[in-house]
């Protein structure tokens, strides 16, 4: 099959976050559905501006008395983490009977309580000191739903920062602690 003509946009995009499932492995599956007994969030109200940097990894150049040789020496060397951010609009600081955003991020509130952490064993053995989401991006033809698109990004810690505005508005960025996704489909 070849590459699809068809060109996605912002409206074809929808951003999951989702926490450990009950045997362990993470959120999502290996066909990106979610997990179970895993929780999981979807991001409502964004704006459209999932950014994604997968990089190869670092590559060290070994030079011949301060130069390049001819072909140049390389070498890969350590692999480099994936980082990603998106924004949406703000609903809510905390809430203690359903997820909301920033306490997934902060780990507090229903979410402090409930969520598990993907690098745990399990959600009986809540046993990571880091606490880690997966986040899922789905991407769907609006003119032929069966064609999607998905892609996992495994073990992510994440920052956010609030901005005063019409509306206010989260600015989500992270690093997802793998040098590629656990699902590209």
């Amino acid at each position: 099959m070849s590459e699809s003509t068809i060109i996605h946009t912002k409206l074809d995009g929808v951003l999951t976050l989702g926490s450990q499932c009950t045997a362990g492995g993470g959120a999502f599956s290996a066909s990106a559905a979610v997990n179970s007994g895993a929780d999981s969030y979807t991001v409502a109200f964004e704006a459209g501006d999932f950014s994604l940097t997968i990089p190869q990894p670092a590559v060290s150049s070994y030079l011949d008395r301060g130069g390049f040789t001819s072909p140049p020496s390389l070498r890969y060397g350590d692999a480099q983490a994936m980082s990603f951010s998106f924004s949406c609009f703000m609903r809510d600081l905390t809430d203690a009977s359903a997820p909301a955003l920033i306490d997934i991020i902060n780990n507090q509130g229903y979410a402090g309580s409930n969520w598990v952490s993907t690098l745990s064993t399990s959600i009986a053995d809540d046993d990571s000191e880091v606490f880690a989401i997966d986040l899922r991006w789905v991407i769907t033809n609006q003119g032929d739903a069966t064609d999607v698109s998905k892609l996992v990004l495994p073990y992510c810690t994440v920052n956010l920062s609030l901005s005063e505005g019409d509306p206010n508005s989260v600015s989500i960025s992270g690093t997802s602690w793998a040098s590629k996704p656990s699902v590209i489909l």
